[in-house]
């Protein structure tokens, strides 16, 4: 029986187990403490350390008190892959030049891992539409209250009179950027349905109005992102005559959106003024010192880093060091300023946790994106579940490692929960 097909005699634990993990996944990306210092990120966080920790119990404690077992076997690659990049988390954090920074960090790394693998658990016996229903329905409320914010109709919270305008389209997640990266994924999704769907209008409503959000959130990484991940998309799913003319459609419809969105047209005129000029570091909004400083770690401890969360706290030493090797830093726009992230999760992986921690990260990449090949046990067409995560897994990986190169989608809860959420359901979808 297909995976997802039919699922009607639930036990108590599975049940209670995707209770769990659907009301995590729908509630990090809204959960906000307006009266907190920290209204955005920190509660996304708490709710994902807490919630993971009462995954884990629940799974213990019916493994021992009743029949249940993971659906997944231990030999699993996704088992193992998670297994081995929280054994290296923990591993290096012993090596740490400050343990007690790495110790929270790695307890972040355990608790995305529990939310992964409670995920394919979870999702396996779940049916399709529930399932996207959790991950695209706090999307569009992000996206609705963003836009209102960016058109400047209405906003929910209170900022400083000198912060730009734009800088206050917040969504419930905290941050222009950090809602762009968020929406990557349900993008994506929701494209994939539109693909494969035999009733378009609903996925093709949604997915104009996740567009449109993302539009006017003009986060240029994401949009990337999201533009690279559509092409595979069309590219491997749409019949070999047909995919030229599906690339073309795409590349013209980008290109026209960009040229009648004025935002966007001045960003893409600044950026080609800049190449034209050589500024580089402006190209990356001044994050090249930030990039030379993670380098400058990995030439220092390239076997175990310098241990998981520690970026921020040696950014300024590494930084004069790599200075002194590239002058040309000096003139950077964020010289005074501080970097807490790499901006960067390719190198600041390989910083804190060394070159092994970066080939473990590709390693799971690869895995996710190989699920999209066809196998000869694959089952039917007439299997959505099985088509979809099919279709999924290549662009969502490709949309997500171009996420990296210049975010930190790894080190936030609300990106990371919703890239996690579709990775996990790429998996359980596609065990035949």
């Amino acid at each position: 029986m297909p995976p997802a097909a039919g699922k009607r005699n639930l036990s108590l634990t599975d049940r209670a187990l995707w209770l769990l993990f659907a009301a995590t996944s729908f509630c990090i990306p809204l959960a906000v403490l307006p009266s907190g210092k920290d209204s955005f990120r920190l509660p996304k966080e708490l709710l994902l350390e807490g919630m993971a920790v009462l995954l884990v119990l629940l799974a213990v404690l019916a493994a021992i008190w009743t029949s249940w077992r993971p659906p997944l076997p231990l030999r699993h690659p996704a088992v193992i892959l998670t297994a081995l990049i929280v054994s290296w988390a923990a591993f290096s954090a012993i090596f740490s030049t400050n343990t007690h920074l790495s110790g929270f960090s790695v307890f972040q790394v355990i608790s995305l891992a529990a939310f992964f693998l409670a995920g394919v658990w979870a999702i396996s016996h779940q049916r399709f539409v529930p399932v996207l229903a959790v991950l695209i329905v706090p999307a569009l409320i992000n996206v609705a209250v963003s836009s209102l914010q960016e058109l400047e109709i209405w906003n929910p919270f209170r900022f400083n009179a000198g912060l730009p305008s734009h800088m206050r389209s917040t969504g419930l997640v905290g941050n222009p950027n950090d809602v762009g990266a968020y929406l990557v994924a349900p993008v994506i999704a929701v494209f994939c349905w539109l693909m494969i769907s035999k009733r378009r209008a609903r996925p093709a409503a949604l997915l104009l109005f996740l567009l449109a959000g993302l539009v006017l959130n003009r986060t240029l990484t994401a949009l990337i992102a999201t533009a690279a991940g559509v092409l595979v998309l069309a590219w491997s799913h749409v019949p070999r005559p047909r995919r030229p003319l599906a690339v073309a459609v795409i590349v013209i419809v980008s290109i026209i959106t960009v040229m009648l969105f004025p935002p966007l047209r001045q960003r893409a005129e600044r950026v080609a003024e800049l190449l034209e000029g050589g500024r580089y570091d402006d190209i990356v909004s001044g994050r090249l010192p930030a990039y030379a400083a993670a380098v400058e770690m990995v030439r220092e401890r390239p076997l175990t880093g310098m241990g998981p969360g520690t970026f921020g706290y040696h950014y300024y030493p590494f930084r004069l060091r790599a200075e002194q090797r590239h002058p040309s830093l000096l003139s950077s726009q964020t010289r005074m300023q501080n970097f807490g992230e790499a901006h960067n999760d390719h190198l600041e992986v390989t910083a804190e946790g060394g070159l092994p921690a970066y080939a473990l990260m590709l390693s799971a990449l690869v895995y996710v994106g190989s699920l999209s090949r066809r196998r000869s046990g694959d089952l039917s067409d007439g299997d959505i579940c099985n088509t979809f995560a099919r279709t999924l897994a290549l662009p969502l990986t490709i949309s997500f490692a171009i996420l990296m190169l210049a975010q930190f989608p790894l080190q936030l809860a609300v990106p990371a929960v919703s890239f996690l959420y579709t990775f996990a359901l790429c998996v359980a979808w596609r065990r035949a």
